[in-house]
């Protein structure tokens, strides 16, 4: 599978999985923030994305990149209060791609 074929199998893939249609995917796009994929969803959505493209996802730290289900309430009030930035990891189609070139996400 060539680069470009890559990145359009997943917007391919994104849009499928997502039904976001309306949101231009490029490399930098946030699979969290942009596409709004968190919690649960996100879990399914990265085993899918595994078991598609062949990605080792055994070792992908869950918890650095996506807030657990229900935990946004309690994290943004916690945001305000703190006055602090969210410590987590964002994760980009880019990065998804890559993984595709390498055979695992981590």
């Amino acid at each position: 599978m060539g680069v470009q074929n890559i990145f359009e199998n997943l917007k391919k893939f994104i849009n499928k999985e997502t039904l976001v249609d309306k949101i231009k995917i490029t490399r930098m796009t946030n699979i969290e923030r942009d596409l709004g994929i968190t919690g649960d969803d996100a879990w399914d959505f990265l085993e899918k994305y595994g078991n598609k493209f062949k990605v080792d996802i055994s070792n992908f730290d869950f918890n650095k990149s996506f807030q657990e289900e229900g935990s946004w309430v309690f994290g943004w009030v916690l945001n305000i209060f703190s006055n602090k930035n969210s410590t987590r990891q964002t994760l980009t189609v880019g990065q998804l791609e890559e993984a595709v070139k390498i055979g695992k996400l981590e």
